[in-house]
């Protein structure tokens, strides 16, 4: 194994500061570099950034939302409140702003009214298929190329439209949604054939899906991240933090996850996700951030993350 690949696997675990000198060890590390306030005094629960890590997306409790721009320091968007964030993409944010659907532009703050057969709580990363939910019971995705509309068979229970709580795919083919401490997932041209993934030990409170739903990763009230093998959907790997899990944010390309906890010994922690050549393979330990105190939302792309914490405060954190 090459030298630099061996690196990259330890940084990966993070073992790095045990091969290196004292010097390198200090500047290999993550840091907290910037605060943002959000509009409103109260809890940041859901936070994104866009893929460039240049822009954040940040939701309070009480249904307010803004946008920044992180170098600039530069509010570009807000409101007051009935909002929900939905998603970031390279150039939007997308909300449902007092029921109305409308797409945010990162350059400038500019936003436009978009139309859509189903009121959002997830859009696949190409913007094609668009779950919402009808009566808060079904779940129906709509696709915005054919505009047709498409139900999903699941058991009859009362669904929670809370964007954490359902997640495309990065290709598209997938999709998940949780009630309570069960987790479900389908196959697009599936609708009709659910994948009941085991039940966690407390309520599902975040859910994500790698590429091709190889993974689904479920974080729980009590601390328990679950990690589960689409193709052995009845078991999981898991992984145990001290506090209520409440937020996960999904780095694709570097196969990993950034946790965010209630207070506890971990309220912040980057989790490394199963290598698809072993996925037998225990997870490597989390690489702890910090100190934070109580986290309620997190965001994760490459070198950048953000985090959301009580009384509007947004951290902007950076891998140097």
């Amino acid at each position: 194994m090459k030298r630099r690949e061996f690196q990259q696997g330890l940084v990966a675990t993070g073992l790095l500061w045990l091969t290196q000198p004292a010097w390198a060890a200090k500047t290999l590390s993550w840091k907290m570099v910037q605060e943002l306030r959000h509009p409103s005094d109260i809890n940041v629960e859901q936070i994104e950034l866009s893929p460039d890590g240049q822009c954040v997306a940040a939701w309070a409790t009480d249904g307010s939302l803004s946008v920044w721009n992180i170098g600039k320091q530069q509010m570009l968007w807000s409101r007051t409140e009935k909002t929900t964030l939905v998603t970031t993409s390279r150039t939007h944010m997308l909300c449902v702003d007092d029921g109305v659907i409308r797409q945010v532009a990162l350059a400038n703050g500019a936003d436009n009214v978009s139309q859509a057969g189903v009121d959002p709580v997830a859009i696949s990363p190409s913007g094609e298929w668009w779950a919402g939910l009808r009566e808060r019971s079904t779940i129906m995705l709509w696709n915005s190329k054919t505009m047709k509309l498409v139900p999903l068979t699941s058991p009859p229970f009362v669904l929670r439209p809370e964007p954490r709580l359902y997640h495309f795919s990065e290709e598209g083919k997938w999709f998940v949604a949780t009630q309570g401490v069960r987790c479900i997932l389908w196959e697009i041209s599936k609708p009709e054939d659910p994948i009941v993934l085991n039940d966690q030990p407390a309520e599902v409170t975040n859910v994500r899906l790698t590429r091709e739903a190889r993974w689904v990763i479920a974080g729980a009230m009590g601390g328990s991240l679950d990690i589960y093998n689409r193709l052995a959907p009845k078991q999981s790997q898991r992984a145990a933090y001290g506090g209520d899990i409440r937020s996960l944010g999904l780095d694709l390309p570097n196969n990993r996850v950034l946790v965010g906890c209630s207070e506890g010994p971990t309220p912040l922690a980057i989790q490394t996700l199963p290598n698809l050549k072993k996925p037998s393979a225990i997870p490597a330990d989390p690489i702890r951030l910090g100190p934070c105190g109580d986290t309620w939302a997190c965001s994760l792309r490459d070198k950048v993350a953000a985090t959301g914490h009580s009384q509007g405060l947004i951290k902007i954190w950076k891998w140097s």
